[in-house]
């Protein structure tokens, strides 16, 4: 079975000169607890993952366009996924069978 992610829907994404930031929408100011900026490669991930690619194919992606070995983008891709999801940026939304 493979995750498929979706951004989660208090969630907004900004770009701020070259930074994407991920802003947790709140009902007020008081209650904005973190913007979240993320680097080079979690940007790329997040998109994937926003696109609805799953955790392997986002990791064969990756490894495609930044050269780097497939070992080094699943374990990139796992951590990154797994943050985003801990943090409440991402979300889960089914899980497919191949």
């Amino acid at each position: 079975m493979k995750n498929v992610y979706s951004k989660h829907p208090a969630v907004v994404e900004r770009r701020l000169r070259n930074t994407c930031l991920l802003v947790p929408v709140m009902a007020s100011f008081e209650e904005l607890d973190s913007l979240y900026s993320l680097n080079e490669t979690a940007q790329f991930i997040w998109h994937k993952a926003c696109d609805g690619l799953d955790k392997q194919a986002i990791a064969l992606q990756l490894a495609e366009t930044f050269g780097v070995p497939i070992e080094e983008a699943r374990a990139d891709a796992q951590s990154v996924l797994s943050e985003l999801c801990e943090m409440k940026l991402l979300t889960t939304v089914c899980e497919v069978s191949v």
